[in-house]
């Protein structure tokens, strides 16, 4: 899943996050892989990296949750968002959700360090696995 991470990272720092977390997930042996545009993005700019790496566009407006209902995603990434603990709640261990982290996202996001020590707390209590790039 995407995140509006345009609006706090420079073009340069923003290629190496997705083309280091495309190439980390595109190596993980799902045969389908999907980049899910966070409502917020601006641009296709995420996505046109990630299909590179054989992402496909998934176009469903709706939340990644009420999608998932349908799809029975075995896996499902993104960066700090709130929807991996959700989906953790919604399927329990019969999803992997991962967060993928780097001095990139921390940058961009430590503007409220308590916020984000709390969501890690989270993560860690309904297993949303952590994974620095």
């Amino acid at each position: 899943m995407g995140e509006p991470l345009e609006n706090h990272l420079n073009n340069r720092s923003l290629v190496d996050l997705y083309e280091k977390t495309a190439f980390y997930l595109s190596k993980k042996g799902y045969t389908e892989l999907y980049y899910k545009k966070h409502h917020r993005e601006s641009s296709d700019f995420g996505f046109e990296i990630f299909n590179n790496y054989g992402f496909r566009l998934f176009e469903d407006t709706r939340c990644i949750e009420e999608i998932s209902y349908e799809k029975g995603f075995n896996c499902v990434a993104s960066f700090v968002s709130s929807a991996l603990p959700q989906l953790k709640l919604l399927f329990g261990n019969q999803i992997e959700c991962v967060s993928i982290n780097s001095d990139y996202v921390h940058k961009a996001i430590t503007k409220n360090k308590k916020s984000l020590d709390q969501l890690n707390t989270i993560y860690n209590l309904l297993e949303v696995r952590k994974v620095n790039i």
